[in-house]
């Protein structure tokens, strides 16, 4: 009775230290350490989940004709901004508001993870963070293959000085953050390598599944991959995001909506993309592999009685009822039999109780469990045994067998998260911040360095137009030009001995709508003036 008392209040504590944490992150870890502005425009940010699988081979880092290529392009492409010594110092870079990244930074680079890399310099500065804080980065996933940004990616990692892949075996620091996360909040679970064996885990469902995850071997339950594949970065963010629906043992009292697993969407989006970057760090298949098949799931057809008669026939036809039982409340005659690929006793899901489902109960959640089914479970796969009309006249009545499924399935609300009291708090928040975003844009009324893209160039009365984006916000800038002002744009040096870039001097008719250019601006009267034009881009 004692122990028993004693794992209830180490577990308690535990979670409250979690929620504290959460609440509260240490700024040191879980933030990240900010850069210094004069190391460039690189900032400690995941890729989005879009890019969060775009891996690149491990080859590709130390190939000689790939680095060969990436310097063709780096040359063409990119040294007028970076530098042809990768240092952020080229001639157009130096007159940017945001500093180009410094290529030779070791530790600015070793923090930066490939798929982050491959996000930057396929979207270029056209997303934020990087947006907001005026990047004049073009994106290239229009005018360069794949392949070619892998190159010049390859390229750029040799101004670090490091000859090995850009791997985190590597590069330790690249998962720094996540790694702290995972320490705090997942290790006593999931175990310090990740293998399912931590402390706490066999407490919350003990003797019985589910147990832990365990993250080094090929076997996910909740993919939206085939049989027998990784689940994607989504996958995991969704799962951490929901957690795991499940009845367990006295240590997940009170875990919101009958989860094993607590539901992180509290946690910000970007330190739950740390913490999945790490734990894919521990099992290298993730890395390894090369593509990735997604099943699909088409657009949920409307909910007929005649459908939810054809998935009751399907029902038995396909010996659900075998574990699930003739109504869905997991008291099949095969349901006391059941045990996962551990031996453990495993219970039938109860479809009467969809707030229970462990894959998510909305319709396109439960199509997704029956095309996929959940690995090392008695619940096969059915994307090989049943047409589409089928499995969605299956997944419809599956959700009639309870209240709040067939509301579901008719596009009933969705679950809130927050409450009413959260939502106005978060309101004052939100209103606080704005507040201090325009008391920011005052104090900053009068920087002078800006770039943007040309929107117009009026000749007659020597101004050019631009779109500026700064702080979240797009602006129309008219900039007045001086007389005797200058545009310049930067070119090869094309005398023999020259290296580097020259100025080129440009009439301001020349200027096309669509370029990038930097000017350095002053007030005066209502007017912004200008006395030199840097173009950075031509497109």
């Amino acid at each position: 009775m004692r122990s028993r008392t004693l794992a209830l209040l180490v577990g308690s504590g535990a979670f409250l230290a979690l929620a504290l944490w959460i609440a509260r992150p240490p700024a040191s870890l879980a933030n990240g350490d900010k850069h210094d502005d004069d190391k460039g425009g690189h900032a400690h940010v995941p890729a989005p989940l879009e890019y969060a699988d775009a891996h690149v081979p491990l080859g590709v880092w130390t190939d000689p004709a790939m680095i060969t290529r990436g310097k063709e392009i780096y040359t063409t492409r990119c040294a007028v901004c970076h530098g042809d010594a990768g240092d952020g110092k080229g001639p157009a870079g130096v007159a940017l508001p945001l500093m180009p990244s410094d290529f030779r930074d070791k530790a600015g680079v070793g923090e930066m993870r490939d798929n982050y890399w491959f996000w930057r310099v396929s979207e270029g500065g056209q997303v934020e963070p990087f947006r907001s804080k005026g990047s004049a980065m073009p994106p290239w996933k229009g005018e360069l293959s794949v392949q070619d940004r892998w190159a010049v990616m390859a390229y750029q990692h040799t101004f670090s000085g490091h000859d090995g892949p850009h791997v985190p075996r590597e590069h330790p620091e690249s998962l720094a953050m996540g790694r702290d996360i995972y320490a705090m909040a997942c290790v006593g679970c999931h175990g310090v390598e990740g293998r399912g064996d931590g402390s706490v885990g066999p407490t919350l469902s003990p003797r019985r599944a589910p147990q832990p995850r365990d993250f080094t071997t090929a076997e996910f339950k909740f993919r939206s991959t085939p049989s027998g594949q990784l689940p994607t970065t989504a996958d995991l963010f969704r799962t951490l995001t929901e957690g795991v629906r499940s009845g367990g043992g006295a240590m997940t009292f009170g875990l919101y909506g009958h989860r094993i697993m607590p539901s992180f969407r509290h946690m910000p989006e970007e330190q739950r993309l740390e913490v999945i970057e790490y734990v894919k760090s521990l099992n290298p298949a993730f890395r390894e592999r090369r593509e990735i098949s997604i099943v699909s799931i088409p657009a949920p057809p409307p909910v007929t009685s005649e459908r939810v008669a054809r998935g009751r026939k399907l029902y038995a036809d396909a010996e659900c009822l075998a574990c699930h039982g003739e109504r869905g409340r997991g008291d099949g005659p095969s349901a006391p039999t059941l045990k996962d690929n551990r031996e453990l006793p495993i219970a039938a899901t109860d479809l009467t109780r969809p707030e229970r489902f462990k894959g998510g109960s909305r319709p396109e959640d439960v199509y997704r469990t029956l095309m996929t089914g959940l690995s090392g479970t008695p619940m096969p796969s059915y994307g090989d045994s049943l047409e589409p009309d089928q499995s969605w006249d299956l997944v419809y009545y599956v959700l009639s067998l309870s209240r709040d499924g067939w509301r579901r399935a008719g596009g009933g609300p969705i679950e809130r998260w927050a409450s009413a009291r959260e939502m106005a708090m978060m309101r004052i928040v939100v209103a606080a911040v704005m507040a201090m975003l325009i008391l920011a844009d005052v104090a900053a009324a009068d920087e002078a360095p800006i770039s943007g893209i040309v929107k117009a160039v009026d000749t007659a009365n020597q101004t050019v137009t631009l779109e500026v984006t700064g702080r979240g916000k797009t602006r129309q800038v008219v900039v007045h030009l001086k007389p005797g002002a200058r545009v310049v744009k930067f070119v090869r040096a094309s005398e023999p001995g020259k290296a580097g870039f020259v100025e080129q001097q440009l009439p301001l008719a020349d200027v096309k709508a669509g370029w990038v250019v930097s000017v350095e601006t002053k007030h005066e009267g209502d007017k912004e003036v200008a006395e030199l034009v840097k173009v950075v881009l031509e497109r």
